[in-house]
């Protein structure tokens, strides 16, 4: 079955779910919705992914990889107003890496 989802799907859940040991939040729960979100992903709703990573940030609103990974998630949804504000938190708490400034020139409103 993965192998007939779009790739900018996988690149999403690739990225979800991997962790470096400097960004995990110290606050358990924003995690735990944060891999709620990330688990809603390959079953592609959308919108339990977008609460689950909306729920994280509000827990721990210094927890960039749940604000990416919530831009990203508007992005592939064309909810490119919100993903636009969501890649720009990210970038303001020093996230970065490639897909984020693709997404960043694509997300414009």
């Amino acid at each position: 079955m993965l192998l007939f989802l779009p790739v900018k799907l996988l690149l999403l859940a690739f990225y979800a779910n991997a962790y470096t040991p400097t960004e995990v939040p110290s606050n358990v729960a924003a995690i735990e919705a944060h891999n709620v979100g990330a688990a809603c992903l390959p079953t592609k709703d959308f919108q339990c992914a977008i609460d689950a990573f909306t729920q994280a940030v509000t827990i721990e609103p210094t927890f960039y990889r749940a604000w990416q990974n919530l831009a990203l998630t508007y992005d592939y949804t064309s909810r490119h107003i919100e993903a636009h504000a969501a890649h720009q938190e990210a970038l303001h708490l020093g996230y970065y890496f490639h897909f984020c400034a693709y997404s960043c020139v694509y997300s414009c409103p």
